[in-house]
């Protein structure tokens, strides 16, 4: 799970001091079990490598019976919704808002955390900020006094996408965190911004993805055995590309969310590549985009990745990733409303799986019933699979020659798990030409090895 290198990301305000307060030894145990250890490279830092304690304040842990990035475990929407309510309910420094229902009637959540002089002056801090983003109504001496004393509102947005499953789990603890933490750096942060943290916006998919994976569990299934065809009730994906239509009630209600709060910062949390990615685009960048805002992308990221790098995490990164210039982004309705839009990218978290950078996990191809290494065929894997680094590439030309004659090229060619695409085609060539390893088949029989394998091939973790 990304948990770690997410919630170390959003303690980068102030340095840490040494702790003071009590630390909940249970939970930092299992914090630090769950942390892939390594001899070069860390993976979490001083910020979260524990949990401070609260007396008042419940853990993810106590109402939940599990600490977020457990190997297995997910949470509902309900159960997401309860441990916010719980954390309001308990904390003077929180305060829990309702954005809507979804197409489904899930609701959406918006909790609010900063000290406790802020958050009893909540409304007040918002209309600051609602006046400075006209600023033609203001004159100049009303606009410094507004500058000094509003704080930016900074929102989290979590699980838009809902296969990416990590953010909602990660941001129960950060609640947790920033409601309770009492060093130092986590009091500048309360006291000096308010945090807006909403776990789950296709909450809908949520709940799919959730019930999905647990019933693939369940049945003792492949990953990916069980499809799930739609995340909300109208789309997938494309979700996000609703930021201009507005069909969607998540986007109705994100964005009347935004209008309300006038968010400095709208922060959308993603999974879809390694290590840890924060935004600023490639270009080009859209014109209706401030040049301003695109440098305060490339702000934001570069002190993320000088900090974490300087602390030993791995491949923190930015510009590669995504162009900037999509206007129909839920974090371009930041970007076009005097806002900073900006995202990260971690790891696909898998469900709740483990999953590595250098090899398949869990890999479900079985060459005893797909292609059989007999006779000619009983080779070692590095004669046909010549890339060590990728098993999915392989190769006939190691011993075969190209011959049309004998039934057409023997060339090869890619397993594309990592879309979901096998080739049928070239494993039916395979077959009928070589035999499928010394076994005759009829004509029926290759095609059902040749869907069987697809299925194999579109269930095996590509943890690349």
């Amino acid at each position: 799970m990304p948990r770690h290198l997410l919630t170390c990301a959003f303690f980068l305000l102030a340095a840490p001091a040494a702790a003071q307060q009590a630390i909940d030894s249970a939970y930092t145990a299992t914090i630090r079990e769950l942390t892939p250890k390594d001899s070069v490279w860390k993976f979490s830092t001083e910020f979260v490598d524990y949990l401070p304690a609260s007396s008042t304040v419940p853990t993810p842990l106590a109402v939940l019976g599990y600490v977020p990035g457990t190997i297995g475990r997910l949470s509902h929407v309900a159960d997401i919704n309860r441990y916010f309510k719980a954390v309001a309910d308990a904390s003077p420094r929180a305060q829990l808002f309702s954005l809507g229902l979804s197409d489904e009637g899930r609701e959406m959540i918006l909790l609010a955390i900063a000290d406790e002089e802020t958050i009893g002056r909540l409304d007040e801090y918002r209309g600051m900020l609602a006046r400075l983003a006209d600023p033609r109504r203001l004159d100049a001496a009303e606009r410094a006094r507004l500058l000094q004393a509003a704080k930016p509102i900074y929102w989290l947005t979590g699980s838009i996408h809902s296969p990416e499953t990590g953010s909602p789990e990660m941001l129960m603890e950060l609640a947790y965190r920033l409601a309770v933490d009492e060093s130092p750096y986590a009091r500048e942060i309360r006291g000096g911004v308010i945090t807006l943290i909403t776990p789950v916006l296709e909450v809908d998919g949520r709940d799919r993805v959730v019930d999905v994976y647990r019933q693939t569990k369940a049945l003792k299934l492949p990953r990916g055995a069980v499809p799930l065809a739609y995340w909300g009730k109208y789309t997938a994906h494309d979700n996000n590309r609703d930021g201009m239509v507005l069909s969607q009630k998540l986007t109705q209600h994100y964005i009347r969310g935004f209008l309300h709060w006038k968010p400095v910062v709208g922060h959308d949390l993603h999974e879809s590549v390694p290590f840890l990615y924060a935004s600023t685009g490639t270009g080009p960048y859209n014109d209706e985009f401030d040049p301003i805002v695109v440098d305060e992308w490339h702000k934001l990221a570069y002190e993320e990745i000088n900090e974490l790098t300087r602390r030993g995490l791995p491949g923190v990164w930015t510009h590669g990733f995504y162009d900037g210039w999509a206007p129909n982004y839920v974090l371009a309705i930041a970007n076009l409303h005097n806002g900073i839009g900006r995202f990260y990218e971690t790891y696909t978290s898998s469900g709740a799986d483990c999953h590595t950078v250098n090899r398949w996990d869990e890999i479900s191809f079985d060459h005893s019933s797909f292609f059989q290494l007999k006779g000619p065929h009983a080779k070692s894997c590095a004669n046909c699979h010549t890339t060590p680094s990728d098993f999915t590439a392989f190769t006939c030309f190691t011993c075969h020659e190209h011959d049309k004659a004998k039934g057409g090229p023997h060339r090869g060619g890619r397993c594309r798990c990592a879309d979901g695409d096998a080739s049928p085609a070239l494993l039916r060539h395979r077959i009928a030409v070589e035999g499928g390893g010394g076994v005759d088949r009829s004509s029926r029989d290759v095609d059902q090895d040749c869907a069987d394998a697809s299925a194999k091939c579109r269930s095996a973790q590509c943890g690349k």
